[in-house]
């Protein structure tokens, strides 16, 4: 089995955020994980499966849910076959928030 590197896209999120007494909302957030597959097709189905049942995630598209009736989107937005030795010694991997300008 080979190991990929995928960078997960979300959209459509209704994420209340505020910063120095500016109320905002996050829309999306990239965000990248690493799984073991027999190919990238396989890796891409993988990969959402796993992501999906996540605590943290779970709890954003709670959130979103809750604040709009946008159906939250995720896709992989890049995949990359790499070394076994990738992120192997890695902490959990962060979620960079965009919003729609």
């Amino acid at each position: 089995m080979a190991k990929y590197r995928i960078i997960i896209k979300a959209t459509q999120l209704t994420i209340p955020y505020e910063v120095s007494g500016t109320r905002t909302e996050i829309e999306g957030f990239y965000t990248t994980r690493y799984v073991k597959a027999k190919n990238q097709e396989t890796a891409k189905t993988k990969v959402i499966g796993i992501f999906l049942k996540e605590k943290e995630i779970k709890s954003i598209i709670n959130i979103s849910k809750r604040r709009s009736s946008k159906k939250p989107e995720f896709e992989v937005d890049e995949i990359e076959k790499v070394s076994f030795f990738s992120n192997l010694f890695a902490r959990k991997q962060g979620l960079i928030f965009f919003q729609n300008e």
